[in-house]
């Protein structure tokens, strides 16, 4: 299982593939979280432009590359709310 949802954040785990995009587009559909990439070490882009598109914040807890080069990239392309949480 690459996508493991709490109350109040979603983590991204190991290598999260396009088979994940369905199930992590419900989860924000219904409750808006931020997304926390500390332990993905593969991101499809049907799960960035999902995680795009909501807006929702990320967060990386330990593993900053990833959730920085996302944000950048967001921002870069005009990602709403695409912004690390500390």
């Amino acid at each position: 299982m690459t996508i493991e949802a709490s109350d109040d954040i979603v983590h991204l785990v190991g290598r999260c593939g396009a088979e994940e995009a369905e199930g992590l587009l419900q989860l924000l559909l219904e409750r808006p979280r931020p997304v926390n990439l500390a332990r993905c070490e593969y991101l499809h882009t049907a799960l960035v432009q999902i995680v795009w598109a909501s807006g929702v914040g990320i967060t990386s807890d330990g593993a900053p590359l990833l959730a920085e080069w996302l944000c950048r990239l967001l921002d870069a392309t005009g990602g709403r709310g695409a912004s690390p949480i500390a």
